[in-house]
């Protein structure tokens, strides 16, 4: 998967701008100012130090995401740029969504070896295909967990819901194209933070539900 380089500016008009391509979209951000030099050097998990006065001092660590909100915020646009910059919603790639039945998952961290062995099973059953993919874990407000894949094969891709069904075997599974998508990144997003309140969306609702370091 290709990454943007976050630090690429340029100067126009004495404020600091940055053009990012990302095949049919193009992203332009805008700063009055850039703090290139950074105060602190983290020594441990639990200290850091002044490089300035030489202080060191203990890190207050967050018990959820709600205390440190712009720190998601930021994962999920650097998500959405890294979605853009490799997927267009062309007819080798698929939206899914796989979730679990009645033995539901809480913690995250077991959510990647399942998944891990998901791919296995996927790549056996389509030994003619090669994969890329960007996945993504999503809570739910009750505490357990699903997961949306973004799949890129290197040609033309179909895979029934019956079928990957039958590979999941964990609970249900929904494929869909990415066509008439114009930004991918943003429709992915949305389902990532925003939650679905009957006709209404709470829109950064979810924000608040993801665990710190997630």
């Amino acid at each position: 998967m290709e990454v943007e380089n976050i630090d690429n500016y340029s100067v126009y008009g004495g404020s600091l701008v940055k053009f990012t391509k990302m095949n049919n979209i193009t992203q332009i951000l805008s700063l009055t100012c850039k703090n290139s030099k950074c105060s602190i050097k983290k020594i441990s998990k639990d200290e850091y130090m002044y490089l300035s006065t030489g202080e060191i001092l203990k890190c207050n660590h967050i018990e959820n995401r709600s205390q440190n909100i712009n720190t998601i915020r930021s994962s999920i646009s650097k998500l959405r740029n890294l979605i853009n910059n490799n997927f267009v919603g062309g007819l080798n790639e698929l939206w899914i969504t796989l979730t679990f039945g009645e033995n539901k998952v809480y913690n995250p961290k077991d959510l990647y070896s399942i998944f891990e062995k998901f791919i296995k099973r996927l790549r056996y059953s389509y030994k003619d295909l090669k994969f890329d993919y960007i996945y993504v874990p999503e809570p739910h407000e009750k505490g357990d967990w699903h997961i949306h894949l973004l799949l890129k094969a290197d040609k033309t891709l179909y895979i029934e819901n019956s079928t990957l069904n039958k590979i999941w075997g964990l609970g249900f599974v929904k494929v869909n194209r990415l066509k008439d998508i114009d930004n991918i990144g943003a429709y992915v997003s949305a389902y990532l933070i925003n939650i679905k309140d009957g006709e209404k969306t709470k829109k950064g609702a979810r924000l608040y539900l993801y665990p710190p370091r997630t």
